[in-house]
């Protein structure tokens, strides 16, 4: 008879190894530098993007891009996403393989994310691997990945979802703030 500690890192580290092991399934290539998105927007669009937001923050706070369209606001501009963390890989990778790498991140995320809704929901470990396949390698999913900002941000919405449902049916009297918090902060990454 295995020891419970034995069975419970198991049943921890199972969600985690099914998960890293779709995902390379999926994007694996990605991880190769020498390789890069290039589907639609990619290369004339988020590529551009997050080449100059690089360059600019060398010589200070990224205000104003100067170079692309007359010159646009980059702070404000969602598409840089300069206040979202992974969109920060750029400073130390090159920008298609920071593209590559946030890809990754993703796809994991809503892999993870979707695990959780399902087991959130009443699932068993086996229907939850199979949400975490479906949602992140589902056509709608991944046909995202040319509009890049919306790739990152539905890769969120199975974390709002659940933390959002851990929320509304925690007992009264509870620390429903912990998981209202959560689902805040998911959501702002989302935004």
């Amino acid at each position: 008879m295995r020891d419970p500690r034995s069975r419970r890192w198991t049943a921890a580290v199972w969600p985690f190894l099914l998960g890293a092991g779709w995902v390379l399934c999926l994007l694996g290539s990605l991880l190769s530098p020498t390789r890069a998105l290039a589907n639609r927007d990619i290369d004339v669009f988020h590529l551009p993007l997050r080449s100059s937001f690089r360059d600019l923050a060398q010589v200070g706070l990224p205000a104003w891009n100067p170079w692309l369209h007359g010159g646009q606001p980059v702070l404000s501009n969602p598409s840089y996403g300069a206040f979202y963390p992974p969109s920060w890989l750029v400073f130390v990778a090159p920008p298609h393989y920071a593209l590559s790498l946030m890809a990754m991140l993703h796809a994991s995320l809503a892999f993870a994310g979707a695990w959780l809704l399902a087991r959130r929901f009443g699932c068993d470990r086996g229907a939850a691997a199979l949400a975490g396949i479906g949602y992140s390698g589902c056509g709608a999913y991944l046909s995202l990945l040319s509009a890049y900002n919306l790739f990152g941000s539905m890769a969120w919405l199975p974390w709002v979802l659940a933390w959002g449902d851990a929320t509304l049916r925690m007992p009264s009297g509870a620390r429903w703030w912990r998981p209202a918090l959560l689902a805040g902060g998911a959501l702002g990454l989302q935004l």
